[in-house]
């Protein structure tokens, strides 16, 4: 009778640690693109001329190397 039991709450704890995995990698991604919103905030919203005029090319590869960080 004790044996099902014990099965049960490891099933459980297992079951537990994977949401909690799944919880930490949505936070991560969600951490991510605050960051990349807040570059691109940062590119187009500055008052200096040279970032206001930035190719498209150059912020595409800046968000690249910011979602590599991120993954």
């Amino acid at each position: 009778m004790a044996l099902p039991h014990i099965f049960f709450l490891n099933v459980r704890s297992r079951n537990y640690h994977q949401k909690r995995r799944v919880i930490q990698e949505k936070y991560s991604r969600r951490q991510c693109w605050k960051d990349m919103k807040a570059t691109t905030y940062k590119i187009f919203a500055s008052e200096k001329p040279r970032k206001m005029y930035m190719t498209l090319s150059v912020c595409r590869d800046m968000m690249k190397d910011i979602i590599n960080e991120c993954v």
